[in-house]
């Protein structure tokens, strides 16, 4: 809730010029001003983007619903954070995100969405710990790869849950690949 928004005089408020300072104030001053009305109130976006490019989830939200568009100065907050890089890389870039990669493959679920929602291809650098992880391990080899896996069989075969699906999966596969090569 933005109380500036609400007080006849916002201005007379305690802490009203520390409120540019707290990203998320910041951010919720930018969403509910447009373009036009941010000159109307004295307020610069460049004023203001130079403290949402210190975080990542202001820079992110910024780029996404702000300005529709990479918003370059703002990636290097956003690829200190996993899920914000593999966000913008699907949302706001929709397509590959090279300075945030490093970070999105510390994660199995993060690197498996990338792979499969924002690169529409194989993830190398993630593939080490979605192999932690038989859950993201199975859509990978399903949606991504679209064959079976032989590097996370043993994960899967030994998952109570999975291992009858990847069963499937693999049949399925190799029958497909029986049809078409006769």
């Amino acid at each position: 809730m933005n109380l500036y928004k609400l007080h006849n005089d916002p201005q007379s408020l305690d802490h009203n010029s520390d409120r540019f300072y707290v990203p998320g104030i910041l951010f919720q001053e930018m969403t509910d001003l447009s373009q036009d009305q941010l000159s109307d109130h004295d307020v610069e976006a460049e004023h203001l983007e130079k403290y949402i490019v210190t975080d990542p989830w202001a820079s992110y939200v910024y780029a996404k619903n702000y300005l529709r568009e990479p918003w370059p100065p703002g990636e290097p907050a956003i690829a200190s954070v996993s899920r914000y890089a593999k966000d913008y890389a699907r949302f706001v870039l929709d397509g590959p995100f090279p300075a945030g990669e490093k970070v999105i493959a510390t994660n199995a679920n993060h690197s498996y969405e990338y792979a499969y929602r924002a690169l529409r291809a194989r993830f190398p650098a993630g593939e080490e710990v979605i192999l932690t992880d038989a859950d993201n391990a199975f859509y990978y080899a399903k949606n991504v790869l679209e064959r079976p896996w032989p590097e996370a069989e043993e994960l899967l075969m030994n998952s109570e849950y999975f291992s009858k699906y990847y069963k499937r999966f693999k049949e399925f596969y190799y029958k497909k690949q029986e049809r078409m090569n006769p």
